[in-house]
């Protein structure tokens, strides 16, 4: 329990002060939009890049954590649909509550939680298991993000909007992505 508690502490801390400085508005809003910019354009992606070239695993053990994630992605995404239209959602809840049942923040929670996991292990299991989790995220970003436009493009589409435009525009979406060009 008590690693656990170590593993988990730290990131839910950082997410406390960020809402404590936030409320108490210690830090402007302007802060925060160019913190998370500045994060969700540069850093994340620098890191996922780095990380990516420098992971060394053998076999298949990272395709096999990626297909699970990518099954278990898209059967909460089917799940989560078929929920939010028994219980006629309008379009824009519906693709809220089905973008958030399946899009994990792996990249933001979950890579931080696993890396923190093993910091105590030794330093090639540590370093193996750190490859495996960012080989396995760094292919499931550009899927999630893809299969996330594709749905709210389809969910949110205009009646009077042609197949074409919707195309054109969900493509540009996901080309434009940080974490999917990096």
């Amino acid at each position: 329990m008590a690693s656990i508690l170590n593993i988990l502490a730290p990131i839910f801390l950082i997410i406390l002060l960020g809402a404590l400085l936030r409320v108490t508005r210690f830090a402007p809003p302007e802060l925060f939009r160019g913190t998370n910019r500045l994060v969700y354009w540069v850093a994340m992606p620098c890191a996922l890049f780095y990380q990516t070239a420098e992971a060394r695993i053998e076999g298949g053990a990272a395709f096999r954590v990626f297909a699970t994630l990518v099954i278990a992605g898209f059967t909460c995404m089917a799940l989560a649909y078929l929920v939010g239209r028994g219980l006629r959602l309008q379009p824009r809840q519906l693709g809220s509550f089905v973008q958030g049942s399946f899009r994990a923040n792996v990249a933001f929670v979950g890579l931080p939680v696993i890396l923190l996991a093993f910091a105590q292990a030794s330093k090639l299991v540590a370093s193996e298991v750190a490859g495996l989790a960012v080989l396995a995220i760094a292919f499931l970003i550009p899927i999630y993000n893809l299969a996330t436009v594709a749905l709210l493009t389809a969910i949110l589409r205009p009646e009077t909007a042609s197949r074409a435009s919707q195309l054109r525009s969900m493509v540009r979406d996901v080309i434009t992505n940080p974490l999917v060009v990096s």
